[in-house]
């Protein structure tokens, strides 16, 4: 049976499950609570300057939630831009060109001394409020990738 708008929005809301507690999000665990990504993420902007002697692994962020990998190093000479931000392990990274494609992940520990460019925002989250791979998981969901997206704008997606 297929329901009207109208009619799915005159019935109730189902009960979350026991030890449930519905939210904004949907049913979520009685213990957690909804926070503002501000609120719990830094953006990391130290950024390093590139030198054309220098040598540098840089990271991308494939689509769908499958999260960061290693590209072949280069040399500083070969790098359009002039500077590079360095990841750590644990840092939160998405491709803001195609975020509304699910292009986050979190950076593991073979990915020391990594670096992205502008295009790949890095945030650290506060350990007190948010697991880094928690909120991976959140941002894996398709949902999410359809609120980005129809928040998104420019070229990538037209």
């Amino acid at each position: 049976m297929i329901l009207s708008a109208e009619t799915r929005a005159q019935q109730p809301e189902p009960e979350p499950p026991e030890g449930f507690k519905m939210t904004g999000l949907g049913p979520l665990p009685e213990g957690w609570r909804v926070q503002r990504m501000g609120d719990v993420l830094t953006q990391r902007t130290q950024a390093v300057r590139v030198t054309a002697g220098g040598r540098y692994t840089r990271l991308g962020v494939r689509w769908y939630a499958e999260g960061p990998f290693n590209k072949q190093p280069v040399s500083g000479g070969e790098i359009r831009g002039q500077v590079l931000y360095r990841v750590e392990p644990r840092n939160c990274v998405c491709n803001r060109l195609f975020s509304w494609k699910g292009s986050f992940g979190v950076v593991s520990h073979e990915m020391i001394d990594c670096h992205v460019s502008g295009e790949f925002p890095v945030f650290e989250c506060d350990p007190s409020r948010v697991d880094p791979f928690s909120l991976w998981r959140l941002c894996s969901q398709p949902s999410v990738w359809r609120m980005t997206e129809n928040r998104s704008s420019g070229t990538t997606k037209d």
